[in-house]
């Protein structure tokens, strides 16, 4: 009898060291660890941090459901389709920033980050990494640095991007973040990790909904929480001011109604002139970004990295929610001391929007 509880004593004891080891390992998966991440996203991240599946069809397929917004037969995806977006409509606005890089400072740096979503990328099941309106504008923009948002199937593509909108969801934004992170600053920089995935009891219906005002979306909108938050204050249009509601978001407090636009009320609106200002500088530097809508998500995690981040949206600076005068990039560069310079967009700025001119 001793005997036998001996052994079994020595069998409980073995189990619960091999339970305790194996749950104080690093089980975060990788890219190449689950089928629905390929080798397109760089990222390692627990399993509860990704987006939900998708079953995505034998074929990709889409039917008209709005102007220039089609869905995806068998799902509850809304997207855009590239051929409404020609690679040569690029060319006038190309001209337009050479004219302007061209006479530039060569000692400040010139980044591009180019967000590849259905406007830029073909409706397929797979499909090159890099779309040829990427290729087009690394061939052709004046600039020093290029990286883009890197995907090659239809299944990726939609663990980046919301299920009815343009717009990186919180796991293609967090990847748009490190790249553009390393792509500025290096490998050994540190980077801000998400913790939790926070899902709020709101059904998000995104720019592609919205546009016939009819709901849509399957998707609960959700948002990261952070190991910790970069502490800035903010001046849109050079008026001291709150720009994001990221604690309202994950603290539960939103607006449940239908239709409402959760992305640029969580992360920001759109404005002419934001400055970021890191409340504990530490001689980071100053980085100057020229974007759109596709930056709202990244601008507030990118601000642990500089001292200052000046946000400059070329379709609204000189109207009604920018500063109301003509951009000039001599005079910006100039005024806030800029140290480099990141145009964060994705296909619309470079082919929409005649607002979008820049001056030397």
């Amino acid at each position: 009898m001793k005997k036998n509880l001996a052994v079994f004593v020595i069998i409980w004891l073995l189990v619960a060291f091999t339970n305790e080891v194996f749950a104080s390992e690093d089980h975060s998966i990788s890219a190449t660890d689950n089928s629905s991440l390929s080798s397109g996203i760089s990222l390692s991240l627990n399993e509860n941090l990704l987006p939900p599946k998708e079953n995505i069809p034998k074929k990709i397929e889409v039917v008209p459901y709005a102007e220039e917004v089609f869905r995806v037969k068998g799902m509850y995806r809304l997207v855009d389709d590239c051929s409404n977006y020609p690679v040569e409509k690029m060319d006038v606005r190309i001209q337009n920033f050479n004219s302007v890089l061209d006479g530039m400072d060569p000692h400040i740096p010139t980044y591009v980050y180019f967000v590849e979503n259905s406007r830029s990328h073909p409706l397929e099941l797979t499909f090159p990494e890099e779309s040829d309106a990427y290729i087009h504008l690394k061939e052709n923009l004046h600039a020093d640095v290029f990286d883009h948002l890197k995907y090659t199937t239809f299944e990726q593509f939609c663990q980046y991007f919301y299920t009815t909108d343009h717009h990186w969801n919180y796991l293609g934004a967090y990847q748009g973040y490190v790249d553009i992170v390393r792509m500025l600053k290096g490998e050994e920089e540190e980077l801000l990790v998400p913790k939790e995935l926070v899902t709020l009891p709101a059904l998000y219906d995104g720019a592609y909904s919205r546009k016939n005002q009819k709901a849509f979306s399957k998707e609960y909108f959700a948002l990261y929480r952070y190991n910790r938050y970069p502490e800035y204050t903010s001046y849109v249009n050079n008026k001291k001011k709150a720009y994001d509601h990221i604690k309202n978001y994950l603290s539960g407090r939103i607006n449940k109604e239908p239709l409402v636009n959760h992305y640029a009320t969580c992360y920001g609106g759109d404005n002419g002139l934001i400055l970021f200002k890191n409340n504990h500088p530490s001689g980071k530097g100053t980085l100057l970004i020229l974007g759109d809508s596709m930056s709202n998500a990244v601008k507030t995690l990118l601000i642990e990295h500089y001292d200052t981040i000046v946000y400059v949206d070329l379709r609204h600076y000189s109207g009604t929610r920018g500063v109301g005068k003509p951009f000039s990039m001599r005079d910006i560069t100039s005024k806030y001391h800029i140290d480099q310079i990141l145009f964060l967009s994705n296909m619309t700025m470079y082919t929409k929007y005649d607002s979008v001119v820049m001056n030397p």
